[in-house]
């Protein structure tokens, strides 16, 4: 049974998208390098979406990272040990426990917002945009401008908007001095940092992204390189 929540019904939504995708990929599709995330295969991002909400269940969690300090390491150490797991393997170990990782899921919004973006960066990978029209990119942008909205107000910016037509959601209140006009997708994909300077200057957009490239960096390194998604 899955847990009767919001985060949990979206992110078990996604999850069983991008299992269905990652049970379908051959051998050298698995291998390929993500650029949005370079230090990883395919089946490298993959192992990194299983484990590390199966890992926080087990409580397998060390303390620093409990208390505040960078997981990074953890995470990484994660994949490593189980990288090497057959794909269907890995993908049955993210299905054993639903009901309590749906329970899990109701109060770790960073988790779905972890995935939302990693499903982009799979399909970047594989040179597909069939999935950019997700319901769940409603809230998901919020989230995106929501994770940006502290250092930008500490940086002393205006907030920054996003614009999806007549739809314009804001990282705070007043005058925006960005408002990105490119669509919720290109601006989710955006504000996470997978677009490099140029791009970020190149999308349709108001005011001057430039101020807001050391928040964005700060938050997630900016790539030099062009991701190159379709």
């Amino acid at each position: 049974m899955r847990a009767d929540s919001a985060v949990a019904s979206m992110y078990f939504d996604i999850r069983d998208r991008v299992a269905g995708t990652a049970a379908m990929l051959t051998d050298e599709q698995l291998t390929q390098v993500v650029p949005a995330c370079p230090e990883w295969s395919v089946q490298g991002l993959v192992t990194h979406l299983v484990s590390m909400p199966m890992a926080i269940l087990a409580g397998d969690i060390p303390e620093a990272v409990m208390a505040g300090g960078d997981p990074n390491p953890w995470l990484a150490e994660l994949v490593e040990t189980n990288v090497d797991r057959p794909i269907l393997e890995l993908l049955r170990w993210w299905a054993s426990d639903d009901e309590a990782l749906g329970a899990l899921l109701a109060n770790a919004g960073l988790l779905l917002a972890d995935l939302m973006t990693h499903e982009g960066d799979l399909h970047g990978a594989l040179g597909s945009s069939a999935h950019r029209n997700v319901p769940e990119l409603d809230s998901q942008i919020d989230a995106a401008l929501a994770g940006v909205a502290k250092d930008i107000e500490a940086a002393g910016l205006p907030p920054v908007a996003v614009a999806n037509g007549a739809d314009v959601r804001r990282s705070g209140d007043g005058e925006p001095g960005w408002t990105i006009r490119a669509g919720f997708w290109e601006a989710h994909r955006a504000l996470n940092s997978r677009r490099t300077r140029d791009e970020l200057l190149a999308i349709d957009h108001e005011g001057d992204p430039a101020r807001y490239f050391g928040v964005l960096d700060a938050h997630l390194p900016l790539p030099t390189e062009s991701l190159g998604e379709p």
